[in-house]
């Protein structure tokens, strides 16, 4: 495999983000059994696992039905996919170091990506028009001279 198949988030065969997001989530359930959790951790907790299916429900959705699943909304909610998932893999193994400071930075980082993503989504679904984000420099609405 390439360093482009391994690392690219716009590959649907792409691994290195499954594998950093397995890792985080086994760090992150191992904490909380292992450590008792309060209201304000419990809290915690479901946000950020919140925030974290809430990404992922975003970059796996197919946004335009009239293009290529990487193209549009979806490549910008793919491409931001590894950075959650490296985000989420360091938050979790600060849990053993830092929990306070580890998970307030992931949820600060998390929910800063939700925004942006919400604020996308808020103008896609007030767009009346149906071309995509992308339709001016994708090469195949260019008009063919």
């Amino acid at each position: 495999m390439t360093h482009k198949q391994l690392f690219n988030p716009i590959n649907p065969t792409s691994i290195i983000p499954i594998i950093t997001d397995i890792i985080a989530i086994s760090l992150f359930i191992i904490y909380g059994i292992t450590h008792e959790l309060t209201l304000i951790w419990t809290g915690i907790y479901t946000a950020i696992i919140t925030l974290f299916v809430f990404l992922r429900i975003c970059a796996s959705t197919h946004w335009h039905s009239n293009l290529p699943a990487q193209m549009g909304l979806a490549r910008h909610f793919k491409t931001l996919q590894l950075p959650c998932s490296y985000i989420f893999l360091l938050s979790s193994i600060g849990l053993f170091v830092s929990p306070f400071i580890s998970m307030i930075i992931c949820i600060l980082i998390f929910a800063l990506i939700a925004h942006i993503h919400i604020i996308l989504l808020y103008l896609y679904y007030k767009d009346i028009q149906s071309q995509p984000i992308c339709f001016l420099s994708y090469k195949k609405a260019l008009p063919q001279e």
